[in-house]
């Protein structure tokens, strides 16, 4: 993300930003400085995000340097991580549904140490 700040120290000039409708914050110094809100998408990609960044990295620069410059990296990795969890969460219902067709006895941990359940 880049920001540029842009300030005056007359507030009777107007910026460019001022009309194009922003904003500005008096500083302690006497400057105007412009009230700047990011627009990226917040970064919160799991580790399938993380896994598919290194692999962009590592085996296609091309493709992860044309994500970095266009500023779609982040919302790339966020869909990717969205995309695996959904593919996990069918899997394991597919393996649930041939659970429970097949009548076997399964254990299950249901992540207590030392507490497994058999149905």
């Amino acid at each position: 993300m880049y920001l540029t700040f842009i300030y005056f120290s007359n507030k009777s000039e107007t910026s460019l930003f001022e009309r194009m409708g922003g904003t500005c914050t008096p500083g302690t110094d006497g400057m105007y400085y412009p009230d700047v809100v990011s627009t990226d998408e917040e970064p919160h990609y799991g580790k399938y995000g993380r896994m598919r960044r290194q692999y962009l990295k590592e085996h296609r620069p091309a493709e992860y340097y044309a994500y970095l410059l266009e500023k779609l990296m982040t919302a790339h990795l966020n869909n990717e991580t969205q995309s695996q969890k959904r593919k996990l969460l069918m899997y394991i219902m597919k393996l649930e549904i041939e659970v429970m067709k097949s009548n076997i006895p399964v254990l299950i941990d249901f992540g207590y140490p030392g507490v497994n359940h058999v149905e």
